[in-house]
């Protein structure tokens, strides 16, 4: 394992002690992904996106 992966797992180690059952959390959240969900963008035309607008990012509140 390299450094960074050490580094993760420290660090999720630490989480769960504050946060238990975290990491099994995290496992079933990334179990749970969609392709569109992902940023890939060999899956998806992001550049041919055009940006929309909405009421409520136009609304005064």
């Amino acid at each position: 394992m390299d450094s960074n992966g050490k580094k993760m797992k420290n660090l999720i180690s630490e989480l769960e002690q504050t946060i238990p059952g975290i990491r099994a959390s995290m496992i079933k959240a990334l179990s749970q992904v969609h392709p569109s969900q992902l940023l890939d963008q060999n899956l998806w035309d992001f550049k041919g996106l055009k940006q929309q607008k909405t009421l409520a990012a136009h609304s005064n509140m």
